[in-house]
């Protein structure tokens, strides 16, 4: 559990998988475990699966940016849920995010 947020991760090998509200309650634990797996020299994307997310708020949303603005494309977002696509759009930040063109659903591979 992270902070007292209902954000719930679980790490899966290169993956996060947050379910629950990506608020600012839960941003702190999420970035220091996110950027210590980007820290591995042996694992080149950490992808954070968002499709079980229903709320993300602007400390949400800082995390997502400040760790793609620190790992650039090593950080892919994954199956982004209606609610984080819906407000991605809304700030503008779906390609900077590498959400741009991509259908719902579909897991992205990097090259």
């Amino acid at each position: 559990m992270l902070g007292r947020s209902t954000a719930r991760w679980a790490q899966e090998r290169d993956c996060l998988v947050i379910e629950g509200a990506l608020t600012s309650s839960a941003t702190q634990q999420l970035r220091e475990t996110a950027q210590q797996m980007l820290a591995d020299p042996d694992r080149v994307f950490v992808y954070l699966d968002l499709s079980g997310v229903t709320l993300v708020d602007a400390a949400g949303f800082g995390v997502l940016v400040g760790l793609r603005r620190f790992a650039g494309d090593r950080v892919v977002i994954v199956d982004p849920s209606p609610a984080v696509r819906r407000a991605a759009l809304r700030l503008r930040l779906t390609g900077f995010l590498g959400l741009a063109g991509q259908p719902m659903g579909l897991v992205p591979v990097p090259a």
